[in-house]
């Protein structure tokens, strides 16, 4: 499984992502600014949407190896009491 420390690191990515997402967002209202200025805060905070999802989604790959290395050795140590081969 992921370690603690492991995902400790993935979520203050996603929090640092969200944070400057809001802050681009936030410049990217603001009317005294020239409108390039705010069409590129508009951009960055696309990129960062794209970032948020792109980690959310190395995350989720990784717990689905995790939970099927996990399914897979309580499978074999299944078999390994059916088959009476257990502990050799």
């Amino acid at each position: 499984m992921i370690q603690h420390a492991e995902r400790r690191v993935f979520l203050k990515e996603i929090a640092y992502l969200r944070a400057e997402r809001g802050r681009y967002r936030l410049m990217a209202g603001e009317e005294a600014l020239p409108y390039s200025a705010q069409l590129k805060a508009r951009l960055r905070a696309d990129g960062c949407d794209r970032a948020i999802r792109a980690v959310c989604d190395v995350y989720d790959g990784l717990l689905g190896v995790a939970r099927r290395a996990a399914e897979d050795a309580l499978a074999a140590e299944a078999d390994d009491r059916l088959y009476g081969i257990a502990g050799r």
